[in-house]
C-alpha cells in the first residue's frame, strides 16, 4: 500500500528538493541504477532490506532525453 507523499516532499522544486536533503542530519542515500525490467529483482531485494529497518522515501528520478 503506498502512503500519501509527506508535507515535506511534496510539490518540491529540484533546488527546494537538495535544499532540504541538505538540511537532513545524517542522511543515508543509496542509489540503484534501473535500465529496464531485469533490475527490478535487485529494485526490491534493495527495499525489503531498507524496509526492515524502519522508515525512508522513495524519489524517482529520470532525465528526458
Amino acid at each position: 500500500m503506498l502512503s500519501k507523499i509527506s508535507p515535506i516532499w511534496s510539490s518540491l522544486t529540484k533546488s527546494q528538493l537538495v535544499k532540504t536533503i541538505q538540511t537532513l542530519r545524517n542522511p543515508k542515500i543509496d542509489i540503484l541504477e534501473v535500465w529496464d525490467k531485469t533490475d527490478k529483482t535487485p529494485l526490491t531485494k534493495q527495499f525489503d532490506k531498507m524496509i526492515s529497518k524502519g522508515h525512508f522515501s522513495v524519489i524517482f528520478l529520470r532525465s528526458e532525453k
